[in-house]
C-alpha cells in the first residue's frame, strides 16, 4: 500500500484533527502578497497553523509527541535516506511519488 500527499489525504489530516479536539478553520490571509490560505487548529487557547492540513496535522502530531517545549529536545539533525525495496531499480521522488530516473524531463535551456 502506498499513500500520497494529495488532496484526497486532506480531509482524513482534518478529520484527525478534530478527533483530537481541535477546532480547525481556514484564513484567507489577504495582506500576503501571494493570497495564502491558512489552516488554523485551535485548542485549549492554543492556536496552530500551517499552509495545508497535512502540515497542520503534522505541527500538532509534534506537540503531541514532545510536549509545548518541543524545540528544547534534541533530536537527529541529519538523517541517511535509503530508497525503499521494491519492483523498482533506481527510485527518484518526485512531488511525493516514486518514479524511476527515465521519467524524469530535462528543460531545454534559453539560447
Amino acid at each position: 500500500m502506498n499513500i500520497v500527499d494529495a488532496p484526497n489525504t486532506e480531509d482524513y489530516a482534518i478529520d484527525k484533527l478534530v478527533q483530537w479536539g481541535y477546532k480547525v478553520s481556514v484564513v484567507n490571509d489577504v495582506a500576503d502578497f501571494f493570497d495564502e490560505i491558512i489552516w488554523i487548529a485551535e485548542k485549549d487557547k492554543k492556536k496552530y497553523s500551517a499552509t495545508d492540513p497535512l502540515r497542520l496535522l503534522g505541527l500538532v502530531t509534534i506537540i503531541r509527541e514532545y510536549g509545548e517545549k518541543w524545540d528544547q529536545i534534541d533530536v537527529a539533525d541529519s538523517f541517511s535516506v535509503n530508497p525503499t525495496p521494491g519492483d523498482l531499480d533506481t527510485l527518484e521522488l518526485i512531488w511525493g511519488k516514486m518514479v524511476g530516473p527515465d521519467c524524469i524531463e530535462e528543460e531545454d535551456s534559453f539560447q
